[in-house]
């Protein structure tokens, strides 16, 4: 009987090896599945963080355009107040030009008026005979004034 005892002893230690055998199989295969894991943990984790510092990068950039486009508005605002009021100084100017060329229009209107009564009333007086006695008077006295 003990033959028979023996066999079923090896048949039962034989399976237990196989079974120590695939569980250390399997044992290696998840220590290096654990090890790919953590490589690709730590490969993510790598990846997350320059994600979250260029993240950091991008918002840091538009904070400062932000602030730049509120600079430019604000400077556009004060050249275009500048522009208002320069628009209006050259209409007031080119209103003030305007009254001062129908100024001198008529000052020259009238001048042309009075020199052509003075003319008219000197070119007939001087023709009377008195008036033309001092007229030639005067141009013997003072002969600077002969062509006037």
């Amino acid at each position: 009987m003990k033959a028979l005892a023996v066999k079923p002893l090896l048949y039962l230690i034989a399976g237990l090896l196989l079974v120590i055998v695939a569980l250390g199989t399997r044992g290696c295969v998840q220590s290096a599945n654990a090890r790919t894991d953590a490589a690709r943990l730590e490969s993510a984790e790598n990846l997350v963080a320059g994600v979250r510092t260029e993240r950091e990068a991008w918002k840091a950039q538009a904070e400062t355009n932000a602030s730049n486009a509120s600079t430019c508005a604000t400077s556009l605002q004060v050249l275009t107040n500048e522009y208002e009021r320069q628009q209006r100084d050259h209409a007031q100017m080119d209103a003030q030009r305007e009254a001062a060329i129908a100024a001198a229009h008529n000052a020259e209107r009238d001048a042309d008026r009075t020199l052509k009564q003075f003319t008219a009333q000197f070119q007939a007086q001087s023709r009377t005979p008195t008036c033309g006695a001092a007229l030639a008077a005067l141009n013997a006295a003072c002969p600077a004034i002969r062509d006037y």
